[in-house]
């Protein structure tokens, strides 16, 4: 199997294909946001002719308000691979995700679900400081997702985060794989950033406006809707898209430098 990771817009998607036509593979896709159906434009899903001439899965899968856990994802990819490998192709995951890879190929610590606990990151930390003083110290007081997600683990299943951890993961992967990362030039990358956000309009207009969701994450969502509200130009919004692409890449950049084993290809396109 072959893993294939890289910065958004690197051409890590377009090297998985060609990857895919040489050794009859299955691209698999390991992307948090080309998993959902709505938006397939504004997130750069492959084209109706790439699907067609190579077998895809797990893209536009999902329905947005469905926030798809990596967890999720990895027990789908697992089962793609699974049928890959039965129908004689060669998987192939692709993707920038870094925490889908990780729990793909290193596993995931066996925490129940419980409920949300929604309150101010004052009183979330306060309290975790009184039940488990460790992992509040731990996340630190300002990182409210964290630090709510580890009172509500304490509160309902008695155990901290860290006892959690320490237990045998969830498991997905029991195959070989070669992890290839394909790197890009910081101003060539900016460049194809630049004619990827050029060549979504006018289409992804359409395709905002159509959107049904109560909120997305993806990058460009946002400033597309100030266009359609006429709260602000195309190019300016063209701008801030690109500018918060690149932001985006070089936060995947530093995790791939940090998390990604020493033995991982890398490959200059």
């Amino acid at each position: 199997m072959y893993i294939i990771v890289g910065e958004t817009a690197s051409g890590k998607s377009a090297y998985a294909l060609n990857l895919a036509k040489k050794v009859n593979g299955c691209v698999i896709n390991a992307d948090s946001q080309q998993i959902y159906k709505e938006l397939p434009i504004l997130t750069a899903q492959p084209s109706f002719e790439d699907m067609r001439n190579v077998p895809h899965m797990l893209y536009s899968k999902y329905n947005y308000y469905e926030q798809i856990s990596a967890y999720k994802w990895a027990c789908d990819a697992q089962i793609a691979v699974q049928n890959a490998l039965r129908n004689k192709l060669v998987p192939i995951l692709v993707g920038g995700s870094g925490m889908y890879i990780d729990v793909f190929c290193n596993g995931i610590a066996s925490i129940p679900n419980v409920p949300r606990i929604i309150d101010n990151v004052k009183n979330v930390y306060e309290e975790l400081m009184q039940v488990d003083e460790v992992m509040a110290q731990q996340i630190g007081p300002h990182h409210h997702s964290r630090l709510s997600r580890a009172l509500a683990v304490k509160k309902f299943t008695g155990k901290s985060l860290n006892e959690w951890y320490n237990e045998p993961k969830i498991q997905f992967c029991d195959i070989s794989y070669n992890i290839e990362r394909i790197v890009c030039e910081k101003n060539t990358l900016r460049e194809r950033i630049i004619r990827r956000v050029n060549a979504m309009f006018p289409n992804v207009l359409q395709e905002v406006a159509n959107f049904k969701g109560k909120e997305c994450s993806a990058i460009g969502f946002l400033e597309i809707t100030n266009i359609l509200q006429k709260k602000q130009s195309i190019q300016n919004m063209k701008n801030k898209i690109v500018q918060k692409t690149m932001q985006y890449a070089k936060r995947q950049r530093t995790w791939f430098n940090k998390y990604l084993p020493s033995n991982t290809i890398y490959r200059e396109l």
